[in-house]
């Protein structure tokens, strides 16, 4: 059986909604300057401190986990990433 035949049924005999993001490469991106980024506290941290990343506005999204989103030190927002971030903000109610 082909790796994408398997792939298929596979995808088709279970219910879900979840999906998984990888944080880390999410936030490599942000490093390397394609954007911003969420990112786990325990992620967020390390590059903070080098000053790789910045968190564009103070506030957290309160959840079982802390995330944080992230961008390159002196990246100017683009146009899509800042409607993002306004977005975002509107949805947790700042």
């Amino acid at each position: 059986m082909e790796r994408l035949a398997w792939f298929q049924i596979l995808r088709s005999s279970v219910q879900s909604s979840e999906f998984l993001l990888d944080l880390g490469g999410a936030q490599t991106a942000a490093i390397n300057g394609l954007g911003s980024a969420p990112s786990h506290t325990s992620l967020f941290e390390a590059a903070s401190i080098t000053g790789q990343l910045v968190r564009p506005y103070d506030d957290q999204i309160k959840t079982k986990e802390r995330y944080f989103i992230s961008e390159l030190h002196n990246n100017e927002q683009t146009p899509t990433s800042s409607a993002f971030l306004e977005w975002l903000d509107e949805q947790v109610g700042s």
